[in-house]
């Protein structure tokens, strides 16, 4: 028995030092998508505001990442942070400006602070990068 429960201590042990060394080693941009993976599953469990903390600290682990940046501005929008949520959509748009998501989610903010130029601007150029989009939906 007592060379099972040494045993169990080293397997242990060993698993705790493999995600240490996993964490060391990490890039930020592993780290990042970590966080995002850890804000989904905040917000699949209806807690948007820790699902805003991990997507927020996942875009400053890797700036350069745009799916942080658009998961913040998605969540960021549903908590009705509207100005907030342009900006993070804004760099998103930066990091990706072949997507069309990200001036829909622009113009979704804009219109809920009635800024109606801005909401204008961000659904055409959201409609200038998909044409398919016969019909842009405010939800």
């Amino acid at each position: 028995m007592r060379g099972t429960v040494k045993h169990r201590k080293l397997i242990a042990l060993t698993v705790f030092l493999a995600i240490i060394v996993f964490f060391a080693c990490a890039t930020p941009e592993e780290r990042a998508r970590e966080a995002i993976v850890a804000g989904e599953t905040a917000l699949a469990s209806g807690n948007r505001d820790q699902a805003i903390q991990h997507f927020a600290e996942a875009t400053k682990l890797a700036p350069e990442l745009a799916d942080g940046w658009t998961q913040l501005a998605e969540t960021q929008l549903a908590g009705e942070h509207w100005s907030k949520a342009i900006e993070s959509a804004e760099k998103a748009a930066q990091l990706e400006p072949s997507s069309a998501d990200h001036h829909e989610t622009i113009g979704k903010a804009a219109v809920e602070l009635e800024d109606w130029n801005r909401a204008r601007d961000a659904y055409n150029k959201a409609f200038d990068l998909d044409g398919e989009r016969s019909k842009l939906t405010y939800e």
